[in-house]
């Protein structure tokens, strides 16, 4: 096994394939080869992802291997009828993050059974000034740490989004420290997209729109964060997760902090409703309900 895991930084070059194609020809398997090289999920999927796309597509064997594998693993979850909160844009260690929503959201997370949550990046700021209380990443990283401790048990799918990325650009990838936690609760699925299933339905988990999404999985439908703005978009089905922070980059009137919950009715039919933090309660405000077949 590799112990270093300076693959997931630098990803495609020639070196990397030419290994890649020895374990291959020794029986070595998407798993095994994670293994090998001591990388997350995620990490693999990306280097998959930018040979892919850098790749010339002829029909080797080797392209059809790596676009095999990459389709056969990129579906982070199989799920069916269960209710899943979504959140998104937390910003914890900015002047904006708010514990009183962390608060409200557990409330409802344990009244409603919800076992697992997503979470579509931006979890932390990522923005280091000299004013801020949280000004430098280690102390932003300890401070998100501690908050997704108190969920500790429920499942948490997490996304980097654009800020997040700011911490792994300065060698602290957010979503694997994350992950690196005693209960193992929490799934990273990389930055940016990803990908789960609802019966049949292809997901794409994505924060925000970037050039070449889908170039290899097209979904049925997306669930997008980084707007802070909550809404659905019938002729792109694509729906829009509220922010959980107080930040409100786009100055909406109104400005409605809040989550998502997703239910599939049957294996047609999906269920969107949004709730909206109480600025004066526990108890949460129902918001429109949204159907995706």
């Amino acid at each position: 096994m590799i112990q270093s895991n300076k693959w997931g930084d630098r990803m495609y070059n020639e070196l990397f394939n030419n290994i890649l194609k020895k374990l291959f020809l020794n029986g070595y398997q998407f798993n095994d080869i994670m293994e090998y090289f001591n990388l997350k999920k995620y990490e693999l999927l990306a280097i998959y992802e930018e040979i892919l796309l850098r790749y010339i597509p002829v029909e080797d064997d080797f392209y059809i291997r790596i676009n095999r594998e990459y389709l056969e693993n990129s579906i982070f979850l199989n799920m069916y009828d269960e209710k899943t909160v979504i959140i998104s844009d937390t910003h914890y260690g900015s002047k904006k993050d708010n514990l009183e929503y962390l608060y409200q959201l557990k409330d409802f997370i344990k009244k409603e059974k919800i076992s697992i949550i997503f979470h579509g990046g931006d979890i932390g700021d990522g923005l280091i000034t000299p004013s801020k209380r949280y000004n430098s990443y280690d102390k932003q990283i300890d401070r998100i740490c501690k908050i997704h401790s108190q969920f500790s048990n429920i499942d948490q799918y997490i996304l980097g989004g654009n800020h997040d990325m700011e911490y792994k650009k300065n060698k602290r990838d957010i979503i694997k420290i994350l992950s690196n936690n005693d209960k193992n609760n929490i799934i990273p699925m990389g930055y940016y997209k990803a990908f789960f299933k609802v019966y049949n339905h292809i997901v794409a988990l994505q924060h925000m729109k970037t050039k070449g999404a889908y170039k290899f999985i097209e979904p049925t439908f997306s669930i997008m964060g980084h707007s802070h703005r909550y809404r659905y978009k019938q002729n792109g089905n694509r729906i829009y997760i509220p922010p959980s922070c107080l930040e409100n980059p786009g100055n909406y009137n109104p400005f409605i902090p809040g989550f998502l919950v997703m239910q599939a009715l049957n294996k047609n039919l999906l269920q969107f409703q949004m709730y909206a933090y109480n600025p004066n309660g526990p108890i949460m405000m129902e918001q429109e309900k949204v159907y995706i077949k």
